[in-house]
């Protein structure tokens, strides 16, 4: 009897881990299934329908000669950000809405992401105005009124915006100090095909990374990113910047390097945010409730530039963040030795 109790546990045992192995989901956190991650992230993607006839599908580079600055990973000189210009005044009559500041509500016990949570109650506002909207593929603009604050904040929240997701950027808002008001234009390059084709290969990466430990699993990942992705030199590639471009295309610049990087943590159940500067985007990544910087743009296949270092990464000028929010404090130790 004793021998067949052993029996039976040894062989549950060994069908568990051969089953575990199966699906993938050895990994520390890991989440099983894709669609447990998108739940995750509802909160900020838009409940509207989206018009189809607005969607444009993949075209050849050729069509699509884009002007992306050398200078900004996402911020930039190009953003047409204007006040008062005249030939965006022209462009009113383009907009889909007005919205009365007052009337967007807030509910504070939902986060949209660790940015957003660092916002003051009014500019959470527009930040959950604007995400609710980044599903329209339009080149029209939204009209907030009645707004009590200078464009510099309205930056702050379009960095948060930028920094908090993986799929979308802003360009050319205005501001009208006389009328209180801001114009915006929202566009993502990417379409719902696009998107989900991306999504999908983001999370057959991590489910096929069997790993035991945090550490283990992000350097898989890392590698991942630095043996697969290659750096759009030409910066004129129409997906450089999004999911899309990192885990479809294979090419992008370091904001689809780092927001690649950070959705695949996510996949994997670990924190990772991504941070940046006025040439740069990286992540930083928390590993038993230490934080540690990452750079896969600048990493290399199966090797530890850039992985998992603690404020030694701070050393090099590329990694030097915004001062726009708080960061978490990077460990005074790497993981791994040089």
């Amino acid at each position: 009897m004793l021998r067949r109790k052993i029996f039976y546990v040894v062989f549950l045992f060994f069908m568990c881990t051969v089953m575990l192995n199966i699906t993938g989901c050895t990994q520390v956190g890991h989440v099983k299934s894709l669609e447990d991650y998108r739940i995750v992230r509802k909160g900020f993607e838009s409940t509207e329908e989206i018009d189809e006839s607005n969607k444009k599908e993949e075209v050849s580079e050729e069509d699509n000669k884009e002007n992306n600055p050398t200078e900004s990973p996402e911020k930039n000189t190009n953003d047409n950000k204007v006040e008062n210009n005249e030939e965006t005044k022209e462009e009113a009559n383009e907009e889909t809405e007005t919205i009365n500041f007052e009337d967007i509500k807030v509910n504070p016990d939902v986060s949209y992401g660790y940015y957003y949570d660092q916002l003051s109650d009014e500019l959470k506002k527009i930040y959950i105005l604007l995400m609710s909207k980044m599903d329209i593929i339009s080149k029209e603009y939204i009209k907030i009124t009645n707004i009590d604050f200078d464009i510099e904040s309205f930056e702050i929240v379009a960095n948060a915006i930028r920094l908090d997701n993986f799929y979308y950027y802003i360009y050319n808002f205005s501001y009208y100090l006389e009328e209180k008001s801001i114009k915006v234009n929202l566009q993502s390059k990417m379409t719902t095909t696009q998107k989900e084709a991306a999504e999908k290969q983001a999370y057959e990466i991590v489910r096929s990374i069997n790993s035991n430990s945090e550490i283990e699993l992000v350097q898989k990942i890392y590698d991942w990113c630095t043996k697969n992705i290659v750096y759009d030199e030409s910066l004129k590639k129409k997906h450089n910047r999004d999911l899309y471009g990192a885990l479809i295309k294979n090419k992008s610049v370091c904001v689809g390097y780092a927001r690649a990087f950070s959705y695949m943590c996510g996949l994997a159940g670990i924190k990772c945010i991504n941070v940046m500067n006025e040439k740069h985007m990286y992540n930083y990544v928390q590993i038993d409730s230490k934080w540690y910087g990452v750079d896969t743009t600048n990493g290399t296949p199966e090797t530890h530039i850039f992985l998992l270092e603690g404020k030694e990464f701070l050393e090099k000028e590329e990694h030097i963040p915004y001062e726009d929010f708080d960061l978490p404090e990077l460990s005074e130790e790497s993981i791994f030795e040089d």
